[in-house]
């Protein structure tokens, strides 16, 4: 990632800012090692983007399973599905899922 960035393949933070989450996502996934839950936590954590959910976060499912008071963890499909409804503020609602999983107790096996 780092020679990425200093080679110019990788946008730097203001060329960033200007495009949209999916071109950011499909620009630094190419890059090996990359996966979408790590460009999504950039996007949160970096670009400070409000509309992301990182539906592969086992803690953003958890949370989603304890709020929803589901016996299992939902896949990534039904919870992004689902999420799609807290648009265009899906970065708040995982803040509130990571607490929901935070606060629980351990799933029982």
């Amino acid at each position: 990632v780092a020679r990425a960035a200093a080679d110019g393949t990788l946008p730097t933070l203001r060329q960033c800012s200007r495009m949209d989450d999916e071109a950011i996502i499909e620009t630094f996934t190419r890059l090996k090692g990359v996966g979408r839950w790590t460009v999504e936590m950039f996007l949160i954590f970096n670009l400070g983007r409000p509309d992301v959910l990182p539906a592969l976060d086992l803690g953003v499912r958890r949370g989603f399973q304890i709020a929803h008071r589901r016996r299992q963890m939902p896949e990534p499909k039904v919870l992004a599905r689902h999420g799609a409804r807290w648009a265009p503020h899906r970065t708040l609602a995982t803040l509130y899922l990571w607490k929901a999983a935070d606060g629980a107790a351990a799933p029982s096996a």
